[in-house]
């Protein structure tokens, strides 16, 4: 049973896909946008009530296909709280030992800790990490989260950069993967 509801997810999801990050990253809408305008408004397939429409701009649900480790060497976060249900495969997720130490520290003092099939990981907004697989493991997870707190990026030495300004992209851009 279980597994039917995985599948029926997956195909359900990947009839929205959202922008696809090349090599890296297929990401399909479940609810809480389109493909078309990103923003957090209920796909139109799931519109019904006005508690619909409000669930949609609180909370957005999108299954993740990690195609390749984190290709970045300094840890990330994102911007809003999070929740990741691991389906298929599985990856090994790096976080610092505690997220208040300097980020000058991460590549010494931190933890790998194996996320497979069925395991719930919670993160807020803050959290450093970044995610590694295993050879030929193609993980799909459905990944929640809520309304933006923050601005996200990596951590380097320096602190925390911003994005854009870390992948030497326009700052300006309003688009985030």
């Amino acid at each position: 049973m279980l597994q039917r509801i995985k599948n029926y997810l997956i195909r359900r999801a990947e009839r929205t896909p959202y922008f696809h990050l090349k090599g890296y990253m297929e990401r399909y809408w479940l609810l809480g946008g389109t493909a078309r305008d990103p923003r957090p408004v209920i796909q139109r397939a799931w519109v019904g009530s006005i508690l619909d429409r409000w669930v949609g701009r609180l909370v957005c649900v999108r299954i993740h296909r990690i195609l390749s480790s984190d290709h970045d060497r300094h840890l990330h976060d994102h911007p809003c709280s999070s929740a990741s249900l691991i389906l298929e495969g599985g990856y090994w997720e790096i976080f610092p030992k505690r997220q208040d130490q300097h980020p000058s520290e991460d590549a010494v003092h931190y933890r790998r800790v194996w996320r497979g099939p069925g395991t719930v990981v919670v993160r807020r907004a803050g959290t450093r990490h970044r995610l590694e697989l295993e050879p030929g493991v193609t993980p799909v997870s459905l990944f929640v989260f809520g309304p933006r707190t923050q601005k996200w990026g990596f951590y380097t030495e320096s602190g925390k950069v911003y994005w854009r300004e870390y992948l030497g992209l326009d700052p300006a851009a309003e688009s985030a993967p």
